[in-house]
């Protein structure tokens, strides 16, 4: 910490509070789950799942799919019909 900030610190009697100065109003989850997935490789089991840990509830989407529809709607709305377009190197003159 800079010396100004120390002073300033001590001059109005500041000191960082620690989880034991706050009464156990924070909690480490991170090393808990930590903790519990440890013993339980070493168990050869799965960890039990986090308090905050959630299922996905939405189905995973196919994004090239979902793009390459969406292109074909837009081109149908358009009136756009035919093969797609070719791609090619440009002649360097």
């Amino acid at each position: 910490m800079p010396l100004l900030r120390r002073a300033a610190a001590a001059l109005l009697g500041f000191t960082r509070p620690t989880s034991a100065d706050l009464g156990g109003m924070l909690a480490d989850h991170y090393a808990e789950t930590l903790r519990e997935v440890v013993s339980a490789k070493a168990e050869h089991r799965e960890p039990a799942a986090s308090a905050g840990e959630e299922a996905p509830t939405d189905p995973v989407v196919d994004l090239m799919t979902a793009l390459e529809a969406s292109v074909a709607k837009v081109r149908e709305s358009r009136g756009e019909s035919g093969p797609p377009a070719t791609v090619h190197e440009i002649p360097k003159a």
